[in-house]
């Protein structure tokens, strides 16, 4: 019995490839947004920290009696480092929002890899049941030739091994 060959099978090995190329894209893209979220998630934790330093440094006591004062450079400094680390998730969510763009055509070309790669397959099922059904065509006539030489030589009055 012959074996199947489907004669595009390197055009589907190439498409198969090209899905796996853009799966493994699109991970890496996504990994990057994970990271730029969970640094987002700790300047903003950073951010609050800063925040709630500022209110419990602000007062400072001054002498023996219990008062208390402003300290301004403490508050100053403080107030810089929140704004410093804003200033850097902001710059994060604006990666990030270019990055979502990425994702999101890394999507789009999965997907299209993903349709060009199922269309070759679906050509080979195709060539795969025509292949089974001209092979189970083959194998009847082959039984029909075999009964009808057997007949013959009945009618022939010709036995084997007589």
């Amino acid at each position: 019995m012959s074996r199947f060959v489907f004669r595009l099978q390197t055009v589907l090995e190439q498409r198969e490839r090209e899905e796996r190329d853009r799966r493994v894209a699109l991970s890496r893209f996504e990994r990057a947004r994970v990271e730029i979220e969970q640094r987002i998630r700790a300047y903003q934790q950073s951010i609050a920290q800063a925040k709630r330093d500022v209110s419990g440094h602000a007062m400072e006591p001054v002498g023996d009696a219990g008062a208390m004062r402003v300290n301004m450079r403490s508050m100053r400094l403080q107030a810089n480092a929140a704004l410093h680390l804003q200033i850097k998730a902001q710059m994060l969510v604006v990666r990030l929002a270019e990055l979502n763009k990425d994702l999101e055509r890394a999507r789009l070309e999965l997907s299209a890899s993903r349709t060009r790669r199922r269309a070759v397959e679906l050509l080979k099922e195709k060539a795969y049941e025509q292949w089974k059904r001209d092979q189970a065509k083959r194998e009847s006539n082959e039984i029909d030739e075999i009964n009808t030489m057997r007949a013959a030589r009945k009618a022939s009055g010709y036995r084997i091994g007589a």
